[in-house]
């Protein structure tokens, strides 16, 4: 079990207080170095979220012949998609909704002096959609193939549980060492679109030091571990920085 530290930009001297348990395991890294540089993107694939099966009523179809639930229920309170699996809102046709969270490495320029050092982040979401009125204020733009579903024109809140390991901790800033793991925000803005058949489109291209100056700094040796990659609704008011917000999408594979 790994202990998590939910991570707000805004009072860092605070995050430490709030530790939760989580038993995510970090399987991927992202190194943004003066001498290495991974040059690999970390993409993750997003797609809807869903309650686990805590009280079975069905089965699943062989060789998977596993106990399941009928119908099945996503996490999120307030956010849908059109062809959310399996047709849970009745479309049957290809998927419009598609998903990713995008971690690039951005080295740095030994020949100047300048910390120039980062990691690119992208987030893209599409076919968002309210679950009728769900966000009053934020749900007014109403689609035709579905209008139970409006588009979503609030924020998302798309975090990632990180572990860093670095040259820079101790009392000088130059200990090799590892911290405890934390949770990342980063907040995605919704915008309706003027077609009737595609929900809101959910965008956010940052990067690690426009969100926390100084998080990344060259010539440390420095590896972010990223996993659960998450994005979660924007809750009731519609905004990423207030609690409560529930799973909206998490990585992961869609098949049709």
């Amino acid at each position: 079990m790994f202990r998590t530290v939910p991570f707000r930009p805004s009072t860092w001297a605070l995050a430490f207080a709030a530790v939760a348990v989580t038993a995510l395991t970090l399987s991927s890294a992202v190194y943004a170095t003066q001498t290495y540089n991974s040059s690999k993107s970390n993409t993750a694939n997003m797609r809807p979220a869903y309650k686990p099966c805590s009280a079975a009523n069905n089965t699943h179809a062989a060789p998977l012949s596993l106990p399941s639930c009928s119908p099945p229920l996503g996490t999120s309170s307030y956010l849908s998609v059109s062809s959310a699996p399996p047709d849970t809102n009745g479309d049957v046709g290809p998927t419009k909704a598609i998903g990713s969270v995008q971690y690039t490495p951005i080295p740095g320029d030994p020949t100047t002096p300048q910390n120039e050092a980062d990691i690119a982040i992208t987030v893209k979401l599409t076919d968002v959609r309210c679950k009728g009125n769900s966000v009053p204020g934020f749900c007014s733009t109403a689609n035709t193939d579905f209008a139970g579903l409006p588009d979503y024109s609030g924020q998302l809140n798309a975090i990632t549980t990180t572990r860093i390991t670095d040259d820079r901790n101790g009392p000088s800033g130059s200990d090799p060492g590892t911290v405890i793991d934390f949770v990342f925000p980063v907040t995605v803005t919704c915008t309706a679109n003027g077609n009737t058949n595609l929900g809101s489109t959910c965008t956010v291209a940052t990067t690690v030091n426009a969100v926390v100056p100084g998080a990344v700094v060259e010539r440390k040796n420095t590896a972010w571990e990223l996993a659960g990659n998450q994005v979660q609704d924007g809750g009731a008011d519609g905004t990423a920085a207030t609690a409560p917000n529930t799973l909206f999408e998490t990585e992961g594979i869609w098949l049709r």
